[in-house]
């Protein structure tokens, strides 16, 4: 007899969405990996639902927690799995609300963002929680740490600029504490939105598993073809200023809260001139391969670049240079 499940579906268990929920809980185990966890956890809610994936959650978040109990990144881990866990939530109710991509992420994110802040407020204004504090205790077992590693007498011996930075950094670990504070703002800002839009990437890419379960009216290119509001300039000059003479205006902290806001809503270009970017490797006739390393270097290493492209398409419009384009091309 045929089988007559949907793609995706076929053969489906508990060992799937163990699978899903293991790759979740790997990838937030790994720096810059964890901003693909996301998408497995969306994955699994779109195929097994609510609850069970609530239990698959929960166990991984709970086994993070307890297994690396010891080591002083062990909570960081299941706190970025949790976090994870709430983007595919997110990116869940976004395909099931039937929500514009780019809409559904502004507005879960602003959400989030904003339940953040309220709650460090509450905890900083009404407990005795003190955000430098819990830094300082941080940053000081890392250094402890470093202090402890074999290499790190050889490093300081062998001299040279990472041997003096190495030692700057363990004399004054107040330095890195007062770096993390300043722009901590910013980098949350940047890791929910873009966690949250790279893991919708990645679950559109892959609509085929879950399209026949779930009715959604928008793909991959509807992701891409964003176009940032106009009137996002008005804060973005303010930043630049701020960024320029904010010391000046604020001493010590004007500057910080200029490049804050810009690398705040600088994530928003770097969506726009990523799709850009996108277009010019159609234009271009780039997959396969090719693609995937172009992909890794820009990203990577130009980022910035992106960032600049999206915020001047507002005035050059490059995709009307990109001619020959069709349709159906590849994301």
């Amino acid at each position: 007899m045929l089988n007559n499940k949907p793609f995706g579906l076929q053969d489906q268990g508990i060992g799937k969405l163990v699978f899903l929920g293991g790759l979740s809980a790997l990838l937030s185990s790994f720096g810059p990996l964890s901003l693909f966890s996301a998408a497995p956890v969306a994955l699994a809610f779109l195929l097994f639902g609510l609850t069970k994936t609530y239990v698959m959650g929960a166990g991984f978040a709970l086994l993070l927690f307890l297994v690396g109990q010891k080591t002083g990144f062990s909570y960081i881990n299941g706190a970025i799995f949790l976090s994870s866990f709430l983007y595919g939530m997110v990116i869940y109710q976004i395909i099931l609300k039937d929500l514009h991509p780019m809409k559904g992420i502004i507005k879960y994110g602003s959400y989030i963002i904003a339940v953040a802040t309220l709650l460090f407020s509450f905890l900083h204004l009404a407990t005795d929680f003190s955000v430098k504090q819990k830094v300082t205790e941080a940053v000081t077992s890392f250094v402890g740490q470093i202090k402890a590693n074999e290499d790190y007498t050889k490093i300081v011996n062998q001299g040279g600029e990472q041997a003096e930075a190495l030692q700057d950094l363990v004399k004054r670990p107040e330095l890195l504490v007062k770096e993390i504070i300043s722009w901590s703002p910013s980098l949350f800002v940047i890791s929910v939105f873009l966690s949250i839009w790279v893991s919708l990437f990645l679950v559109l890419k892959n609509s085929l598993v879950w399209r026949q379960l779930k009715t959604y009216s928008y793909g991959i290119k509807d992701l891409i073809k964003f176009k940032t509001p106009d009137f996002l300039i008005y804060p973005v000059l303010l930043g630049l200023v701020l960024a320029l003479v904010g010391d000046q205006i604020w001493p010590e902290w004007g500057d910080v809260v200029g490049f804050n806001i810009l690398y705040s809503l600088g994530v928003f270009y770097f969506f726009q001139g990523f799709g850009v970017f996108l277009d010019l490797l159609n234009y271009l006739k780039i997959y396969g391969v090719f693609r995937a390393v172009f992909f890794a270097m820009v990203i990577l290493m130009a980022w910035r670049v992106l960032a600049i492209v999206g915020l001047f398409d507002h005035w050059f419009d490059f995709r009307k240079f990109f001619k020959n384009k069709k349709e159906g091309d590849n994301v």
